[in-house]
């Protein structure tokens, strides 16, 4: 079962994570997102839940993408996926409608399903 929660740490996010045994955080390059990302990883290893980050957004900001990397890589965390901004994606959101998956976007998000497949298990 999968599970989407809200951004942020609140107390809808720590519900969410009582029984889960894996969780893929996605994140962003901002300041936030990434203190966000810190908190909710602490509860995931304080709790004892494998977890993995995709970086959603990845080439906004290069200065936060590779603080996301070294904060991955500090705490051995697997960074999984990293999904391009596109306004094809926004445009989807606003009319609510799914995302019509570009074939160059395919693979990124078929190795991500993947990885999930693998590393989960």
């Amino acid at each position: 079962m999968v599970i989407d929660f809200s951004p942020g740490i609140g107390c809808p996010v720590i519900a969410s994570l009582v029984g889960t045994d894996y969780i893929v955080a996605a994140t962003e390059p901002t300041p936030s997102a990434l203190f966000d990302l810190k908190r909710v990883l602490y509860l995931a290893k304080h709790f004892g839940i494998k977890h993995v980050i995709v970086i959603n957004k990845s080439d906004l900001a290069k200065k936060f993408y590779r603080e996301i990397e070294k904060f991955a890589k500090e705490n051995k965390i697997p960074i999984i996926g990293k999904i391009p901004y596109r306004r094809d994606f926004v445009k989807s959101t606003i009319k609510m409608k799914p995302v019509e998956i570009n074939p160059k976007y395919e693979k990124t998000f078929k190795n991500i399903i993947n990885q999930v497949k693998t590393q989960s298990k």
